[in-house]
């Protein structure tokens, strides 16, 4: 009977369950919807649009980048930054979901429209990886809670894109069934208790400090008085000389 308590009773687990490092994989789902009017033409017919998706490990090369290079020699232009290119042609009105794993180097995803027309830096978007996502989804067990893979969320507006990791003006939750997480962490958590409490240090009490501080120490005995010298005894006078005697 005793034993098979024993073998019942479940070990506690003084550590964390959940390990950020083995749950840091992840797909990025991109949901790119496109209004009706994207790409227009000479007479503002809407018309289909070419989209890249370029996995960069930096953004150095964005100070420099320029449509006209990246249309005619796409990844060329990324340099040693370039990892691994997707491609998709998205029509007007019609909503898109593509599903990227990233390389482990990745640091970024940057989304280039091909526009006929293209206005300024409008053109493209960059996602930044989220850092820390094994550990929101170990924040999210913690708490009893799911944390789903990240999503990039995108919105094509005549020649213009906009997005990120929430969702722009524009964009219709309704049009995706896909749940989404909220907002990457910025900064790495830190670590969980293990269960072992510390002890806490007793605080000095400084109320007996004081009163010990305002205590006066007992004054020591007084030293006993040295005692008077004995005066000197006086000299003995002189004796007195015999009378003379008389004359008869």
């Amino acid at each position: 009977m005793a034993t098979a308590m024993i073998g019942g009773c479940k070990k506690k687990d003084d550590g964390p369950s959940c390990n950020p490092e083995d749950k840091a994989k992840f797909k990025v789902n991109v949901l790119v919807q496109p209004q009706l009017n994207i790409n227009p033409d000479e007479n503002g017919e809407a018309l289909p649009t070419v989209m890249r998706f370029y996995q960069l490990d930096s953004d150095e090369s964005l100070a420099t980048l320029d449509f006209a290079d990246t249309w005619q020699k796409g990844k060329e232009v990324f340099g040693d930054s370039f990892l691994a290119e997707d491609e998709r042609q998205i029509f007007p009105g019609k909503p898109e979901t593509i599903e990227i794993e990233p390389d482990e180097k990745t640091a970024f995803i940057l989304a280039v429209a091909l526009f006929r027309e293209p206005t300024g830096i409008n053109w493209y978007r960059l996602w930044e990886k989220p850092k820390y996502h094994g550990d929101s989804v170990c924040l999210a067990e913690r708490a009893h809670k799911t944390w789903a893979d990240p999503c990039f969320y995108i919105v094509l507006d005549r020649s213009v894109v906009d997005g990120g990791h929430t969702p722009p003006p524009g964009f219709d939750k309704s049009k995706t069934t896909l749940v989404c997480p909220g907002p990457p962490l910025k900064v790495k958590p830190p670590a969980p208790e293990t269960g072992k409490k510390k002890k806490k240090k007793k605080k000095p009490d400084l109320k007996k400090a004081k009163e010990a501080s305002e205590t006066k120490p007992p004054e020591g005995p007084t030293a006993p008085e040295a005692p008077a010298a004995p005066e000197a005894p006086s000299a003995p006078g002189a004796p007195e000389a015999p009378a003379a005697p008389g004359k008869g």
